[in-house]
């Protein structure tokens, strides 16, 4: 593909990026997805916390952040319950991400069904924006014309196939139809020889050869009539096939919507469960802390394209990769 400057590009850009350059070579849109593994860590400094940095964890919050770089013997609890936060919100997060790449593969599979136009649905919408459910759709459409395309050259060879045989047989009837006034002339002829030949009005060699033209277009004639016949039975096996083909493409296309709304179902309910049980985690880890730590007010400074940026924060805003999290009392403050 090429090298190129990354350095500005979110990662939504560099997925976009990379299918295009992939297209502009292959002439297939693929599907790619990209994962941060390693981000820049949180810093936490403040007036009743020990200052320190630490890992970056997708969900992660300001009162995450406080519990892990805490000390005490409260600090083996909230380590449990944060470590089994982060896990149930990586979860939720994968979740998310199969069952809005099953809802939308659901859409695009009941619109080509029913010969519709795909349009976000209202569970789609409730997990990204209208603009993002639209490029989702939009590539899943894409994905979709390659094997459509694949299957209609099937179709396609078929019908060609069928012309073809159709073809040969307006011809072999056409052919039929010439031979079959020829050989009445050439029955009426042979008849006419024979009465000659017992006259002994014609010689011996000119009635044989009436005969033997007569044979030839006989036998001509049975020729064609064979042809005829396996043309139209090659016509009726091309004609299954086809038949066959159309009832196995909506089957698998039936097969594949089911399939969707399977995943959907499931996605749902892993999401269900790993949400509730996020709430609860939650929910422990703040009345733990904030029983300890009645007072403390916070402030995030994040990095931004524009310059550092000075955010008021509360125990539960989420935090970004490269944050510092200042902790301040609120007697300090005032």
């Amino acid at each position: 593909l090429g090298a190129f400057e990354i350095t500005k590009l979110s990662i939504k850009q560099l997925s976009e990026t990379l299918e295009q350059k992939y297209a502009a070579i292959f002439h297939q849109t693929p599907r790619v997805s990209l994962s941060i593994t390693e981000q820049q860590p949180i810093y936490v400094i403040g007036h009743n916390a020990q200052s320190g940095t630490l890992k970056y964890q997708a969900g992660m919050t300001v009162l995450h952040a406080l519990a892990r770089i805490g000390n005490g013997q409260k600090q083996q609890a909230d380590v449990y319950f944060l470590t089994e936060l982060s896990r149930q919100t990586e979860r939720n997060q994968i979740s998310r991400q199969h069952l809005k790449q099953a809802l939308v593969q659901a859409i695009v599979l009941k619109a080509e069904r029913d010969g519709g136009k795909a349009k976000p649905s209202n569970e789609l919408l409730v997990l990204t924006k209208k603009d993002e459910a639209n490029r989702l759709i939009e590539k899943e459409i894409k994905a979709r014309e390659f094997i459509k395309k694949m299957q209609d050259l099937q179709l396609d060879s078929l019908r060609s196939l069928q012309a073809n045989a159709q073809h040969e047989i307006n011809e072999l009837n056409a052919n039929l139809k010439s031979f079959n006034g020829y050989i009445s002339h050439q029955r009426k002829l042979k008849n006419k020889m024979n009465k000659l030949h017992r006259q002994r009005l014609v010689k011996n060699s000119i009635k044989n050869r009436t005969v033997i033209d007569a044979f030839n277009v006989e036998e001509r004639v049975a020729q064609l009539k064979i042809s005829l016949v396996q043309a139209k039975q090659k016509q009726v096996n091309i004609k299954n096939k086809l038949g066959s083909l159309l009832i196995q493409k909506k089957s698998d296309l039936e097969k594949e919507i089911v399939e969707a709304e399977k995943r959907i179902a499931q996605e749902e309910t892993v999401m269900s469960a790993s949400q509730m049980l996020m709430n609860r985690l939650n929910k422990k880890v703040a009345s733990g802390y904030l029983a300890d730590h009645p007072s403390e007010q916070f402030e995030i400074i994040r990095q931004t394209t524009q310059g550092p940026k000075l955010i008021k924060a509360s125990e539960m805003t989420l935090l970004n990769a490269g944050d510092l999290v200042r902790i301040r009392s609120s007697q300090v403050l005032h």
